[in-house]
């Protein structure tokens, strides 16, 4: 992937975008990928390009394919709020910079690229989510999509942009309750998203008395009981609307194991759903080891659990260790037993409530992390 300051943001239109968002990067890629996706993340980082909220999408999506934590909100970095608000100023249809892209250039096209990226934090049912379909949409050329204003043939690479979007936006809303009937018009969408902004900054200090108590925990066996508490509140916090009935030290079926924390799974519909009639997880287990370091003995705890009785999916939380650092012991256990054991630690359930604060759906976060489980065994 090559690219030049002078060709700057056209060249990033043109060739990185489509490539990004047809990629499925489910995984990290690999060290070469890296070197071309720091470049264009350094461009993406650089002081003057910081403030502009268009790159808001990409900059969150390249931090996560590039492994690198989402940084707390400064004073220089555009956010969320910052992007929506481009809408208003008729961004994507009206507002074109003579020196930035030709006019002849079709910005709604970017809705579709946009979306993809932004997928993983907005939920499909959510207004900004709802406000990319809604310009990608009304710029359709007959059975597609083109990239210049005054062209009124679809072209294909830009007509296959189009179609992954919206088959992964219905692919995303199907997963989720929802009383979706249409898709509101522009303003109304602008509407809501004004009165949410305020709805959400209201809610955030929950958000935050999570995230600090994590800080306040220090790993050892002595304060497991704390962990145990800490988890069970950060779970209801995430899954709250499909997990009930949280429950501590729970013994399981044969009375001479006790699991650390267990939740009744209660959805209808959608991911939890489905593994309950894919896993039989009614009941889901979650083992607590307030430790940085996980060992085959927790692994082996955690699935010896995993049975009939409590189901084949279950969550092994702990403060550092990662699901790559013990993938070989995850992949064994899926393979040989066909049982599933998410592993979470800080980093990643800090990421998942500030996700839940902002709007997104932390449901689509485990999704990806048992597909990844799933993927690396096939």
């Amino acid at each position: 992937m090559e690219f030049s300051r002078d060709d700057g943001h056209e060249r990033l239109i043109y060739t990185f975008y489509p490539t990004l968002a047809l990629l499925r990067c489910r995984t990290r890629p690999g060290q070469a990928g890296k070197r071309a996706l720091s470049r264009v993340s350094g461009f993406i980082e650089s002081c003057e390009e910081q403030q502009n909220p268009f790159w808001v999408p990409l900059r969150s999506h390249l931090r996560a394919l590039l492994g690198r934590p989402l940084k707390r909100q400064s004073a220089g970095d555009a956010s969320l709020d910052d992007y929506w608000q481009l809408f208003q100023d008729g961004w994507p249809t009206e507002r074109v910079d003579e020196d930035w892209l030709s006019n002849r250039f079709n910005m709604a096209l970017m809705c579709g690229s946009n979306y993809l990226l932004l997928r993983r934090q907005v939920a499909a049912n959510h207004p900004l989510a709802l406000l990319h379909l809604r310009y990608f949409a009304d710029e359709r050329l007959g059975n597609g999509w083109t990239d210049k204003r005054e062209e009124q043939r679809p072209k294909t690479w830009a007509t296959a942009l189009g179609a992954l979007t919206l088959h992964r936006w219905a692919r995303d809303l199907c997963r989720i309750s929802t009383g979706l009937t249409r898709i509101p018009t522009r303003s109304e969408l602008v509407l809501r998203l004004r009165s949410e902004t305020v709805a959400e900054r209201s809610t955030s200090s929950g958000a935050r008395l999570l995230v600090r108590r994590f800080s306040q925990l220090r790993p050892g066996h002595q304060h497991a009981t704390r962990y145990q508490v800490l988890v069970r509140d950060v779970f209801m916090f995430l899954f709250g609307e499909v997990l009930k009935e949280p429950n501590l030290e729970s013994p399981t079926s044969s009375g001479t194991l006790r699991g650390d924390l267990t939740f009744k799974n209660a959805a209808a519909m959608g991911p939890w759903h489905d593994w309950k009639t894919t896993h039989e997880t009614y009941i889901v287990p979650i083992e607590c080891k307030n430790k940085e370091k996980l060992t085959h003995d927790d692994l082996r705890q955690i699935a010896d659990y995993l049975g009939p009785s409590l189901g084949r999916l279950g969550i092994l939380a702990c403060r550092k260790t990662t699901a790559d650092e013990v993938r070989d012991m995850l992949n064994r256990s899926v393979s040989h037993d066909h049982k599933y054991i998410l592993v979470v630690n800080d980093e990643t359930l800090i990421d998942w409530i500030r996700l839940k604060d902002r709007g997104g759906n932390p449901t689509e976060a485990i999704v990806d992390l048992y597909r990844s489980l799933r993927e690396g065994v096939q």
